[in-house]
């Protein structure tokens, strides 16, 4: 049995990569992360243009800009392992729930072996 925390958290991961998706996917209604990610673009787009001819005796500029690029880099790679993470998390729920399933099964059919030895023990006597 997996810990419940376990399954919880499993669950949030499945509804945060739906969401994201969602989000993604409703081009008619610019959602906030659409502007998010829009604005994070265009903000590499034009930075990328500027290292080309930006003095090189300014650091802190090329840092700058880098740092605009790398920001819609890192957006990206987060929505890309946040969805990743929900695929894996629904298919592992669903593995677990056909496990349980199975289970369950077996328990109806009587294939499932009870261990009777302690039978009319208290509980605690295990």
């Amino acid at each position: 049995m997996t810990d419940p925390l376990d399954i919880l958290a499993m669950r949030r991961a499945v509804q945060e990569s739906a969401e994201v998706e969602v989000q993604l996917s409703n081009k008619r209604d610019c959602g906030p992360l659409l502007a998010v990610l829009a604005r994070a673009r265009t903000d590499a787009a034009i930075a990328i243009a500027k290292l080309a001819d930006v003095d090189p005796e300014q650091p802190k500029e090329i840092r700058k800009l880098q740092n605009d690029v790398r920001r819609f880099r890192d957006l990206v790679a987060w929505l890309a392992k946040i969805t990743a993470d929900g695929f894996d998390a629904d298919a592992l729920l669903a593995e677990m729930d056909a496990e349980d399933h199975e289970e369950l099964i077996s328990m109806i059919a009587g294939d499932h072996v009870r261990d009777d030895s302690n039978e009319g023990a208290p509980p605690y006597a295990s």
